[in-house]
């Protein structure tokens, strides 16, 4: 007996070298790189949408590209069989290669793109700095305040209302 090679498996793992056909490539959606593993569907943020033609392609899953995001953990074939399934970030939102889920831009910055191009959202420094006169307080800004009649920042990035001073007599803003 031999074991089914990786990107493959069979109902017993184990298969006589006369009937290798017993070995079956992971269906789509499916990955198996371990020797004493079943095909399992990929993790959250990857998936596999290669067909059944070559075992070597099913040894691993695809991670969807920066600015995507795919949550399911590996519980629906559905949702690991395609590019489609990694979803783009929404705005005031960013992620990594094969993330679960996106992350939110830090208070005093914004994203306002509303996932239309990912490659807009594939890392923190996508979030721009609010600009002098207005700030963000929450994370996952998609823009910012401004800091109100008479009142001013200088700085940009500002986090919070109280960082607005009132401006000086004579000034308005």
């Amino acid at each position: 007996c031999s074991i089914c090679p990786l990107g493959t498996d069979s109902a017993t793992i184990w298969f006589d070298l006369s009937s290798a056909s017993t070995c079956e490539t992971c269906s789509i959606g499916k990955f198996r790189s371990e020797i004493v593993a079943d095909c399992t569907i990929c993790n959250a943020g990857k998936y596999n949408d290669n067909d059944n033609s070559d075992a070597l392609l099913h040894t691993e899953c695809v991670a969807c590209a920066a600015g995507k995001h795919l949550q399911d953990q590996g519980t629906t074939i559905a949702s690991h069989d395609s590019e489609d399934d990694c979803t783009s970030c929404t705005a005031g939102k960013y992620s990594a290669v094969a993330a679960p889920s996106c992350t939110d831009c830090p208070k005093g910055t914004y994203l306002a793109d509303n996932g239309s191009d990912p490659t807009l959202h594939n890392d923190v420094s996508d979030c721009t700095s609010c600009p002098a006169g207005k700030y963000s307080e929450q994370v996952g800004g998609t823009s910012c305040t401004d800091c109100g009649q008479g009142k001013y920042v200088q700085t940009t990035g500002s986090i919070s209302e109280t960082q607005c001073d009132t401006c000086p007599i004579g000034k308005h803003n």
